[in-house]
């Protein structure tokens, strides 16, 4: 590997910081520094120019890239992976010393680079142990001990408003990019102190560019330049996919969602539906009331302003009243739409909060939703608006058009940059979308925006899970499924035959619970969707039915959806096929689905060995995807009577070990996302999978393997279980193998959403809190410490069970939280093996 050279002088780089790092120092360290400094580089003169010449013969034929790598006396097993990891690198770096170092300090490196026209990408690595990981790590409350604890690994601190994760400054050429944040690192990494990053930038012209990076004041203490093990500069591997407006579109008539049907057609379709008529007109009430401020947000104002009326938590209002006014062609609608116009556009900004640069301010889902939301209002009232309403749209558009391009093309590794069907990357790239569709001949960057966006949402469609089940069932897939007909109105492009498109619907008739079902607004609106473009027939039968039961569900103030205004479907359908009643198993996701065929199923069970986000896909999946990784893919089982959950996780992922999940545990824990909050880079031997799945008539069997789950040192040489359905009896069998490299302490856990009772010396009972119930029947319990505990967990700001240096925080909502009781099943003592058979029965309430 070589070493860049700071312009104009004669050291190599790793001498050049150093006196910058120094002038900071007393003179006695100083000295000492520089001294001990000295004594290295000539120590290690050798080997640098040896790495030198070998990383010279080694890229001779790749194309731009600069390496730093500090000159420290390494053992052979890290030379061999510096080698290793550079064979890898051949094909895909430069290799010419067109990368100039022209200045650095402790907070600012700027570059010169010599780039083609395009898409650039920078890698950057820290060393191992210069930074202490410690600073991820945010202290909270433990529920219900009260006790203050650690949850380890955040990205963005909750409570302080600003990045757990050292932030610096991309400027390119003078012009700000935006602020880049480093990953969160896995368990092993943590431990390190090595963190990596990427990002990205899109150069116009051919030739030499000059990239600023500067440190955040805030974060001046904790990370300097002299950290960095490795920079690396290349070609970046995303790619736009152009979209042109398909032949015959006629952008001066509205066009959006219609799927071919002119304002006439559809407005004549919304007036036949009287199953509207009370919605809308409670629909009207809330937008009358409407401030701007979402449910979930009216903690943030005084009781005085709360409305009435409002719309269900994270349901874009601004939105439904663009449709609504399109829809029903009223003045009434068509005021309130305007007002609402008016509204969006004189905000100065659309960031929640003062700190508009971090993640959730002014970069993702929080923008993706207001400019969708003006896009769709300029559309739709196309006929309606003044100039200088149409201006100031225009001009908002430009705006925040530009931020969230720039912020995709900047985060390679978060949200929008990758192109992951998660909640904040999808909204945020369906709201950027329409805004080019809708602007297209208005805004001359638009193109870029629609190519740049299509290319990630088509890289996010084609990674997902092809069996189509994704980890958030549908938030996130509703905003991927909305942009993919919003490209079919304006483009023609067909995105449904991509896997994860094709077999969404099924996937979501075949998961949803009776319970999810009574609330699921984005069910209904995917499978509006669904029933309206590609005309599945089960998705026209589950609108109304979900219409039904969510209508008798919520009653008189039953929400209606633009979704539904525009989506409707005209004929019930065709019920969903009995096979879509059987066990099944999700290959992609390793998610077993075992139930009796009844509906709902008088018992289910819900086993995963896998990858929340998918196998087919995982490794195109840098960093945020990974976080919909759960310990519960690893092994974990939730079991459903008659639709109600029994034994399930606890419904956080802001967890201190396993006592809310329900899986075999080794010393109390031992999976890799132990206290962790982000479930970010599994390695693939950490990835479970499952080995076999076999339905029958009168059973059905799963075996998984989750033996990488387990943190590296307590050496797990293999852990299996295998779960049987007897659909006769029924019956739920969980039978778990665990073999050891050395004695660890060893357990089962069954984690109740309600409360557990000791009937027998082998016999407990697992009640929900609406009377459903299983007894588990502990297979010889004398060799065993069975115990009924309860489970320790570190809520999320959901409950507000959170503290700032010794004070509780705020809470976001008013909930109580659940006080899950667990089933621990544990081997006496210290062993090398384990073994558990538990079988659950349904028994009736007395």
């Amino acid at each position: 590997m070589f070493t860049g050279r700071a312009s104009g002088a004669e050291s190599w780089w790793i001498g050049a910081i150093e006196p910058s790092v120094a002038e900071s120092q007393p003179k006695d360290v100083a000295a000492s520094r520089r001294g001990g400094m000295k004594r290295r580089l000539q120590t290690d003169l050798r080997f640098i120019e040896a790495q030198l010449q070998y990383q010279e013969n080694l890229v001779e034929n790749a194309s731009l890239f600069i390496i730093v790598v500090w000159s420290n006396k390494m053992a052979k097993s890290e030379i061999r992976a510096i080698k290793s990891d550079a064979v890898t690198r051949r094909n895909a770096l430069a290799t010419t010393r067109n990368a100039q170092i022209l200045a650095i300090s402790p907070c600012e490196l700027r570059l010169r680079v010599h780039c083609k026209t395009g898409y650039q990408c920078a890698f950057l690595r820290m060393r191992p142990g210069v930074f202490d990981a410690g600073t991820l790590d945010i202290e909270m409350d433990e529920f219900p001990s009260g006790r203050t604890v650690l949850s380890r690994g955040w990205d963005l601190h909750q409570f302080e408003k600003r990045m757990a994760v050292p932030v610096f400054t991309a400027h390119l050429d003078g012009r700000d990019l935006g602020d880049v944040w480093f990953d969160v690192p896995n368990y092993l990494d943590h431990r390190r102190g090595v963190l990596d990053t990427e990002f990205g930038f899109h150069v116009d012209t051919d030739g030499d560019a000059e990239l600023r990076l500067v440190i955040i004041p805030g974060d001046r203490k904790r990370f300097r330049w002299d950290m960095i093990e490795c920079l690396e500069i290349g070609p970046d591997d995303r790619k736009e996919a152009p979209l042109q407006p398909r032949r015959g579109l006629r952008r001066d008539h509205p066009w959006l969602f219609l799927r071919g049907r002119s304002a006439v057609e559809v407005r004549a379709e919304f007036r036949k539906v009287e199953r509207f008529r009370q919605p809308l007109a409670c629909l009207q009430e809330i937008v009358r009331d409407y401030r701007g401020v979402a449910p979930e947000n009216l903690r943030r104002v005084s009781k005085k302003f709360k409305p009435r009326k409002s719309p269900p938590p994270y349901i874009p209002l601004d939105q439904v009243t663009a449709v609504a006014a399109f829809t029903t062609g009223s003045n009434h609608w068509i005021a309130l739409a305007r007002h609402t116009l008016q509204r969006l556009c004189s905000k100065p900004t659309w960031a929640l909060g003062k700190h508009t640069r971090l993640m959730g301010e002014d970069n993702d889902m929080t923008i993706g939703h207001p400019l969708l939301a003006t896009s769709m209002l300029v559309h739709y009232l196309r006929d309606h608006l003044r100039r200088e309403e149409r201006a100031m749209a225009l001009a908002k558009a430009r705006e925040y058009g530009g931020k969230l391009y720039n912020f995709s093309v900047l985060q390679k590794r978060y949200a929008t940059g990758m192109g992951h069907i998660s909640s904040h990357e999808s909204c945020t790239l369906l709201g950027l979308g329409v805004c080019a569709m809708v602007f297209w001949d208005e805004i001359p960057e638009a193109r870029r925006w629609l190519a740049w966006t299509h290319g990630r949402m088509l890289t996010g469609a084609k990674d997902g899970p092809r069996d189509g089940r994704h980890p958030s069932s549908t938030y996130g897939p509703n905003f991927l499924t909305f942009y993919a007909y919003a490209v079919r109105d304006f483009a023609g492009e067909d995105m449904f035959r991509i896997p994860f498109f094709h077999s969404l619907g099924h996937a979501l008739l075949r998961t949803a619970q009776p319970g999810e079902r009574q609330y699921e607004y984005n069910m209904r609106w995917i499978m509006a969707a669904l029933a309206t473009y590609p005309r599945v027939p089960e998705a026209a039968w589950a609108w109304h039915d979900l219409w039904q039961l969510q209508s008798g569900y919520r009653g008189a103030e039953h929400f209606l959806g633009w979704q539904d205004m525009l989506w409707h479907p005209s004929t019930t359908g065709q019920a969903p096929h009995p096979s879509l009643r059987k066990s099944f198993l999700f290959k992609d996701t390793g998610l077993a689905l075992m139930r009796t065929s009844d509906e709902p199923a008088t018992l289910r069970c819900h086993f995963q060995s896998g990858v929340g986000v998918g196998r087919a896909g995982w490794k195109q999946r840098k960093r945020y995807g990974m976080e919909l990784h759960d310990a519960s893919a690893d092994g974990g089982v939730t079991f459903f009577v008659k639709g109600v959950p029994i034994i399930a996780p606890a419904p956080s992922q802001y967890r201190r070990g396993f006592s809310v999940q329900s899986v075999v545990t080794v010393n109390g824990g031992g999976h890799h996302m132990d206290g962790r909050v982000l479930g970010v880079r599994p390695r693939e031997g950490w990835l479970s999978r499952m080995l076999s799945f076999r339905d029958t008539s009168p059973k059905t069997v799963a075996v998984g393997d989750n033996t990488g789950a387990y943190r590296e040192e307590l050496g797990v040489l293999r852990s299996q279980r295998r779960v049987t359905l007897d659909k006769w009896a029924p019956e739920l069998i969980v039978e778990d193998s665990i073999q050891l490299r050395k004695p660890q302490r060893v357990a089962a856990r069954f984690q109740c959403t309600g409360f557990i009772k000791r009937i027998a010396a082998d016999r407990y009972r697992f009640s929900a809190h609406d009377g459903q119930r299983l007894d588990g029947f502990v297979r010889w319990p004398k060799r065993y410490r069975i115990r009924i505990r309860q489970a320790q967990m570190v809520l999320p700001y959901t409950y507000g069970f959170n503290v700032k240096k010794g004070k509780r925080t705020q809470p976001v909502t008013v909930q109580t939280p659940p006080r899950p009781q667990f089933l621990e099943i544990a081997v006496p003592g210290r062993t090398k093996r384990g073994s558990f058979r538990v079988r659950f029965r349904t028994t009736t309430a007395t």
